[in-house]
């Protein structure tokens, strides 16, 4: 239903704004341009199934490794950070197209403002949203499941800091698949994916879930993270350090 109700709202809008072009100018189908779209959905895919392996994986791996009551403690002790998270996205995730109308406009000195006039906003509220996480999460947890499941502040703190992290990296590679210039992106989630899966699984074993959560953070910086920072600065000609 999710699925097929937001395409027929976007038709709906486009149809009573009188947005579809007059009869005759729809244009021709193009075998160039449905190649170029193939070939950009193709890329998204392999971005997507890269983020899964990074998002998604930790619960099946604490399974294999710790338990089904481990895994249990952490889909509950994380369940406020993947909604924290995605709401703290929102803000760059409802600014896309507006920065690509800007950048087929080729107005890049504006793109640049507007970009870090998001940016800045997005990393300040999620270190807000961080600090509160990180005092209030492992409470939240006990009061939740009235004292079944012990959550321990230290998971809350790196938690903490992954989220200032992924809300960065967020934005920085969010705006390259803004750009529909992917290149190397294609790979760079999908190694970072296979990395963190690998060291996680060797390290949970001693580490707990904070081995879990440092492999995120430090995959995080060093795949997409850096790859991000690295793209957003050649497309707006500054140094890594401005960036």
């Amino acid at each position: 239903l999710v699925a097929f109700s937001g395409p027929a709202i976007s038709f709906l809008a486009c149809w009573r704004l009188k947005l579809f072009p007059t009869a005759g100018a729809w244009g021709h189908a193009s075998w160039g341009d449905f190649k170029e779209i193939f070939g950009y959905g193709k890329d998204l895919f392999l971005v997507n199934v890269g983020t899964q392996l990074i998002m998604a994986s930790q619960t099946m791996i604490i399974t294999r490794q710790l338990g089904l009551e481990v895994a249990a403690a952490w889909s509950i002790g994380t369940r406020t950070f993947t909604l924290v998270s995605q709401a703290v996205w929102r803000v760059f995730d409802v600014s896309g197209p507006a920065l690509s109308e800007m950048i087929a406009r080729e107005e890049h000195s504006i793109l640049r403002e507007r970009y870090r006039a998001i940016v800045v906003p997005t990393v300040s509220l999620s270190a807000f949203a961080a600090v509160v996480y990180a005092m209030c999460n492992s409470h939240f947890v006990t009061v939740w499941t009235h004292h079944r499941i012990a959550w321990p502040p230290l998971n809350d703190v790196l938690l903490a800091a992954w989220m200032v992290v992924s809300a960065l990296v967020h934005c920085h590679c969010c705006f390259v698949l803004v750009t529909k210039k992917i290149d190397f992106m294609r790979y760079v989630y999908f190694v970072e994916g296979i990395v963190f899966v690998a060291a996680a699984f060797l390290t949970v074993r001693w580490g707990g879930l904070p081995a879990v959560i440092i492999c995120s953070i430090i995959c995080s910086i060093l795949f997409s993270g850096a790859y991000g920072v690295w793209r957003v600065s050649r497309y707006f000609e500054l140094t890594l350090r401005d960036v």
